[in-house]
């Protein structure tokens, strides 16, 4: 966050043009992508340009490629107030992979299933609502989240998932 905040823009950046330019690199990096079969992930995280579902819907419409899809991290989301049953449907058109693990809701951080306080019944019942058929990636760890045990967390996260399929 320190980072975020002490941020300095150039006395004379036109964001006009930068946005112009920034999404015209998307459609680019979307297209090259769609030659080869591929999607292009964006990744929500505190400080990117797209890390909320109302900035990456924003965003996705100003690209206006069909590849261009959100990397649903659980998360991170959290932490940044997005409802997550809400954010699935709202991008159930736009999901195909999803990072997952738990949060306290009061930092950035990355917690094995159950250290924090994402109501996972509720994430998968609406996953099964919006027919999710994608991937998930477990994204435990990190020096912010300080999990001891990282083999056993994605142990226990990997057969959570399971049941919960």
């Amino acid at each position: 966050e320190d980072v975020i905040l002490s941020a300095k823009f150039p006395d004379d950046l036109n964001w006009k043009k930068y946005w112009e330019q920034l999404t015209a690199t998307y459609r680019e990096a979307c297209d090259i992508a769609a030659n080869y079969g591929l999607t292009y992930q964006m990744h929500p995280a505190l400080g990117v340009l797209a890390s909320t579902t109302d900035a990456f819907l924003h965003f996705h419409d100003a690209v206006g490629r069909d590849n261009l899809r959100f990397n649903f991290d659980t998360a991170n989301q959290y932490f940044l107030k997005d409802n997550l049953q809400l954010s699935l449907r709202r991008l159930k058109d736009y999901i195909d992979y999803i990072h997952i693990s738990d949060n306290r809701g009061q930092q950035v951080e990355h917690l094995a299933i159950g250290d924090g306080i994402i109501r996972w019944d509720d994430f998968f019942e609406t996953l099964d609502v919006i027919d999710f058929k994608g991937h998930f990636g477990i994204d435990i760890g990190g020096a912010e989240s300080g999990v001891a045990n990282l083999d056993s967390a994605y142990t226990q996260a990997a057969k959570f998932i399971q049941e919960k399929l």
